[in-house]
């Protein structure tokens, strides 16, 4: 009883408060920045000083007036969707089987993605740009999908994996005792259950894809994708355009993410 009572007295009391206030001081130490490109998206100053002199929208009118951002970020929005179907549709199959079946090499395969998540990515951009060079590849979207899937598709791999491991067997079992076939039982009672982590999967490709830089630098060729622009920009000729456009990007996987958690928050308050 009393190191139940000094647990929760910790759990309460100055633990507490310690906690709350390192909480929001990591919030605010990695917000900071961010915050600081928005307001200046907004100055209507075209240089960074501070204070902000005033409130204009005209940064995000020059951002959609500028045909090369617009171009690269047509690029990048098609080469993250197509990195996120392809990455989830392989790493849910990836996933499904390693989970649910027992062969030789498994664990070399494990073992094999958790490396694959910890390779530094400039180690893989320059080993896959002298593979492609050796198969006479060029650069190009094309190439830079095919090395963002095989980069980000381990992550979606450890997501979905998750989900499955703390999946609830006996449902499965129960279909097919009522006459479902494996194919039906996956379709009908599996991949429904798992669907929040297959969104979650994909919307973290997603966001990898559309932020990463190296890959892309690596591998673009004659093309831009939008990380690559507002590098060659702040290099040159920066102006609060290019806050504009780190802002549409920090706007648009928040929405998105927020939409998806309030969907699936209604769909869980549905079962009960």
């Amino acid at each position: 009883m009393p190191d139940v009572r000094r647990t929760r007295r910790l759990a309460t009391g100055w633990g507490d408060s310690f906690f709350r206030l390192y909480l929001l001081l990591y919030l605010a130490y990695v917000l900071a920045p961010l915050i600081v490109i928005v307001l200046y998206a907004f100055n209507t100053s075209k240089y960074i000083t501070w204070p902000i002199e005033g409130w204009t929208l005209k940064w995000f009118s020059d951002a959609f007036n500028d045909s090369r951002l617009i171009e690269s970020l047509k690029n990048s929005v098609l080469i993250a969707s197509a990195t996120m179907v392809l990455s989830v549709v392989a790493a849910t199959g990836f996933a499904y089987g390693m989970v649910r079946y027992k062969f030789r090499g498994k664990a070399v395969l494990e073992t094999l993605n958790v490396l694959a998540i910890i390779t530094y990515g400039i180690v893989c951009a320059v080993a896959v740009l002298l593979w492609f060079r050796t198969l006479g590849i060029p650069g190009g979207i094309g190439p830079t999908i095919i090395v963002h899937t095989t980069y980000i598709f381990p992550f979606a791999v450890m997501v979905i994996r998750d989900r499955l491991l703390n999946f609830d067997l006996e449902l499965e079992e129960a279909a097919m005792d009522l006459g479902a076939s494996r194919f039906r039982t996956l379709r009908d009672i599996t991949l429904p259950l798992i669907s929040p982590a297959i969104l979650a999967a994909g919307l973290f490709c997603f966001t990898i894809s559309l932020g990463e830089f190296l890959l892309a630098f690596f591998m673009i060729g004659n093309e831009l994708t939008l990380p690559i622009y507002l590098y060659g920009k702040m290099r040159f000729t920066f102006t609060p355009a290019v806050n504009a456009a780190a802002t549409m990007i920090i706007a648009f996987p928040v929405v998105v993410v927020i939409l998806a958690a309030t969907f699936f928050r209604r769909e869980v308050e549905s079962l009960y």
